[in-house]
């Protein structure tokens, strides 16, 4: 006959081998934010719903408060480790009300008043509030890194959502004997009742140990995609990423008939920054210009630095008009904002080469040419300033006119 303290040590393989999982996830990727707290909440999960299992009537009015912060501060621990995943402040304000008020609940009615359907409600709501903040953040992970372990945590979270929501229900209506039964054997229906809580709890265990380890195989791959497209001193995409963007527009330029924006940027006497000040404050110059392009431009539009002090910017759908003021306000604002370092105050401007292609041209490597070019000139006409391709009509290229520079 299967009693509570059976189901226990059923339950006991599966959450042993989540944990140690986890465990060595951990281990192995202590450098990823989150992986210790996701193993002690797992732990904690895991204890209190075990030690859940096993309890007798004769335990409850000593263990379940404990059981019960078990069960929901160990999901308030997976948050705490989500956010840090997730680079996210805690929901502090949330986490500590909802805390205290199971803490509470759980000494009131244990106490005060020996009420286990307010209990196991109390203890569900205080875990589900947990659970709900942790699929809020699901979406800004899945956006970064994949959804893969996203999926799957998704599974898990949603489903001990639903098997505590669902037991705390069924307290309440079938009565306390669903869980303080210790001979269940002999009510068939309380036994399909147990058997289906015990295959949740190993779904749910082996689901939580899986999507953690899926994430962190997701963050590494991110982070090395992240190496080979993102400029480490800027925090921009580099020239590869810019090549292969450029190549991406130029296709979509072809099937969508509309034309392609590509301006070139060049700092203007940054060996002398280097000179006089040092490396470091070269470096200091590139990331606040990288800054500065970005606070000037639209989310669409594409910045990428190209090497050394250089750096492009790609429109699609763009106009004479929207390239141009694109490429003047990255100018404007690098002119009026002066970069103060401890070594002294540094001015900054930069030379602008811009081109737009034809309708539909898509040959990437005659407009790259014919901005760079520009950008030559612009150089040597006096620097800050926007200098735009003067092609003719018969080389795919949009030729533009002259622009007025304020000085």
């Amino acid at each position: 006959m299967l009693d509570n303290h059976a189901i226990a040590y059923l339950l006991m393989p599966a959450f042993v081998a989540a944990v140690l999982a986890q465990a060595v996830n951990w281990r192995v990727n202590r450098d990823t934010p989150g992986t210790g707290w996701w193993t002690i909440g797992l732990s904690m999960h895991a204890a209190g719903t075990m030690i859940r299992a096993g309890l007798g009537p004769e335990a409850d009015f000593v263990v379940v408060p404990l059981v019960m912060m078990l069960l929901s501060g160990g999901q308030f621990v997976l948050l705490f480790g989500l956010c840090q995943f997730a680079g996210r402040p805690m929901f502090a304000k949330s986490a500590a009300a909802t805390i205290v008020l199971v803490l509470l609940g759980a000494i009131y009615f244990t106490y005060v008043q020996d009420d286990i359907v307010a209990r196991t409600a109390l203890s569900a709501a205080g875990a589900d509030v947990a659970i709900g903040l942790q699929i809020a953040l699901l979406p800004r992970i899945a956006r970064r890194e994949g959804i893969g372990g996203v999926v799957v945590l998704g599974f898990a979270f949603a489903l001990t959502a639903t098997v505590l929501s669902l037991r705390a229900a069924g307290q309440a209506y079938l009565g306390p004997s669903v869980i303080g039964s210790l001979k269940i054997g002999a009510d068939l229906s309380l036994f399909g009742r147990q058997a289906i809580t015990s295959v949740a709890a190993t779904l749910i265990a082996t689901a939580y140990a899986y999507g953690y380890i899926v994430l962190v195989g997701n963050r590494g791959r991110w982070r090395l995609q992240q190496m080979a497209t993102v400029d480490a001193l800027t925090g921009i995409p580099n020239r590869r990423a810019f090549e292969a963007e450029l190549a991406h527009a130029a296709s979509r330029v072809k099937r969508n008939g509309t034309r392609l924006g590509l301006a070139m940027f060049d700092l203007d006497r940054f060996k002398r920054v280097n000179d006089r000040f040092g490396h470091e404050a070269g470096d200091a110059v590139l990331r606040h210009f990288a800054v500065t392009a970005g606070g000037a431009l639209r989310e669409i539009d594409f910045f990428a630095r190209v090497g050394g002090e250089e750096f492009a910017l790609l429109i699609t759908d763009a106009t004479i008009e929207s390239l141009d003021h694109a490429a003047e306000r990255i100018r404007q604002a690098l002119e009026a904002s002066p970069l103060n370092l401890p070594t002294g105050l540094i001015r900054i401007t930069v030379s602008v080469g811009a081109a737009v292609s034809s309708l539909g041209g898509r040959d990437a490597d005659r407009l790259y040419a014919a901005a760079d070019a520009a950008l030559y000139r612009a150089k040597t006409l006096g620097r800050n300033r926007v200098e735009r391709a003067p092609a003719p009509p018969d080389d795919g290229l949009l030729a533009l006119g002259p622009v007025e520079v304020a000085r």
